[in-house]
């Protein structure tokens, strides 16, 4: 390991390619600032990622000379290769070759041993047919160590970007634990009995090493929980157990529920919940550099909890745009409008993520102990030219969760009950749509067979829209023919009131 800088442990991160792989190199770079940011920081350490393009020039009788000094002070290395190898540097066949041996060779002679890893971008067997040379070269070069640890294939930048991300977030864990790289090169995905204890611990309070060991069905315990409490997960106390609250440790349980399919349970679960209140501000500002206020906090939370989708991007989606925007306001001196901005931005995407979840109705119906009965997704999209309006759309799809009074059977018709618009009324007036929260009261006060109680909620919910608007005059006479039906309706007495003190 390196040195410390400003308290932190520096562990530099080389990453090799040729030049066929900006976008996965990219991706690569990124999932090492996430880590950075996310989790290496939180334990006391830094992540510095280095490539060819961070080295600055300089004179050597080799170029590879001024980039091989980086490979020997680096603590872990990643190197992605897809058709291209490389040209030869005089001392081996290509750059990444040449970085490869001498990382290999610091790998055989110290200890702590560097992290080394090599990505292979998988190639269709109609690509590998025929190869041309540079192909060729890297299809003998991956035949070299495919039966290593040190062999990975991705099919896209995206998923090596994560596969990093997991990587690193548990080899940051392994750093702190025992004060030095591994040893042993490779960190092993999450198993499936650690990921069915995760699942277990979600909606349990702590509970003791024999109750784990009882509940995996022959897994053994121990292996299970090292492996957890390793990756910071867990914590133990005693005989008891638990999962970790961490910041860290909650959203790298979020990604492994979440790539495990298993959203809905995390999302119900208490610990999600709890953390999610606790945690949400922290994790907005770091990811998103966005200070939330209580309501903006509280909108995000109840999206996270009820779409999947939502909470997947406020704890693991890209943050990219956000890194930029903050950077240049800051650059800028424009930093409040820089708050606007990536708040805007922020609630536009949750949206959409949650929009996409009504549409695939994967949304979960409760939050907080109250069932969600209704929603409203609109769009609105406008486009111009310099002569004029090019396009426009507007589209609203509601969805509505209504029963009315008595049973209702599965795929039975409600919509003809008398009372069902004075509900679908009174959800789209507490959505604050109350143009259409008006037109369900006019429609369920026009049906001559609406009941007493349906018809005197109709006028008072009627009333409140119109007190909410400011205006109280069409509002009064409402609560009054209310109060002729029922006179000893508390609420509508209490609204007539109100209404009568703010009239001219």
């Amino acid at each position: 390991m390196a040195g410390t800088d400003c308290s932190l442990q520096v562990v530099r991160v080389f990453i090799s390619s040729p030049g066929d792989v900006a976008v996965a190199r990219q991706a690569a770079r990124k999932a090492v600032q996430r880590v950075d940011r996310l989790v290496a920081r939180h334990n006391g350490i830094r992540l510095e990622p280095i490539g060819w393009e961070d080295i600055p020039a300089g004179k050597a009788e080799r170029t590879q000379e001024l980039i091989n000094p980086y490979v020997r002070a680096a603590d872990i290395y990643i190197g992605i290769l897809n058709k291209r190898f490389g040209t030869p540097t005089g001392r081996a066949e290509s750059g990444t070759v040449e970085e490869y041996d001498l990382i290999c060779q610091r790998w055989r002679e110290e200890d702590p041993k560097p992290y080394v890893k090599l990505y292979f971008k998988r190639l269709s067997r109609e690509e590998t047919e025929d190869p041309e040379p540079q192909l060729s070269k890297v299809l003998d070069f991956k035949q070299r160590i495919s039966r290593t640890d040190l062999y990975h294939e991705f099919k896209s930048a995206e998923e090596l970007g994560d596969r990093i991300e997991e990587e690193l977030a548990a080899l940051v864990y392994e750093v702190k634990v025992r004060n030095g790289v591994p040893h042993e090169p490779g960190v092993r995905a999450i198993s499936e009995g650690a990921l069915s204890l995760v699942s277990r611990l979600l909606d349990m309070a702590p509970c003791t090493r024999h109750a784990i060991a009882r509940g995996l069905e022959g897994q053994e315990a121990a292996n299970v929980l090292d492996d957890l409490q390793a990756r910071g997960l867990v914590r133990i106390s005693g005989d008891q157990c638990r999962l970790s609250d961490s910041t860290e440790a909650f959203l790298a349980i979020a990604k492994h529920m979440f790539e495990a399919d298993r959203h809905r349970h995390l999302l119900q679960s208490k610990y999600y919940q709890d953390t999610l209140s606790n945690r949400l501000p922290e994790i907005v500002l770091s990811r998103f550099h966005c200070q939330l206020a209580l309501e903006q906090q509280e909108v995000l939370r109840k999206l996270a909890l009820l779409s999947p989708a939502a909470a997947r991007y406020v704890l693991l989606g890209d943050t990219e745009s956000y890194d930029n925007l903050d950077t240049h306001a800051k650059s800028i001196g424009k930093e409040a409008f820089a708050q606007d901005m990536l708040w805007k931005n922020l609630a536009h995407r949750v949206a959409m993520e949650y929009g996409t979840d009504i549409v695939a109705a994967r949304c979960l119906d409760s939050v907080d102990g109250h069932t969600i009965e209704a929603t409203l997704f609109g769009i609105r999209l406008a486009a111009a030219h310099a002569e004029g309006k090019a396009f426009s759309l507007e589209s609203a799809m509601p969805t509505i969760r209504v029963r009315t009074s008595g049973s209702i059977g599965k795929g039975q018709i409600v919509s003809g009950s008398p009372d069902f618009p004075v509900r679908v009324g009174t959800l789209m007036m507490n959505m604050e749509e109350y143009e259409l929260a008006l037109r369900m009261f006019d429609e369920a006060l026009a049906q001559k067979d609406i009941g007493k109680h349906a018809r005197v909620v109709a006028l008072n919910n009627k009333g409140l829209v119109f007190l909410r608007l400011k205006e109280h005059k069409k509002a009064v006479p409402l609560f009054k023919e209310a109060l002729e039906l029922e006179p000893e309706n508390v609420e509508a007495k209490r609204n007539l009131e109100l209404a009568e003190s703010k009239s001219p």
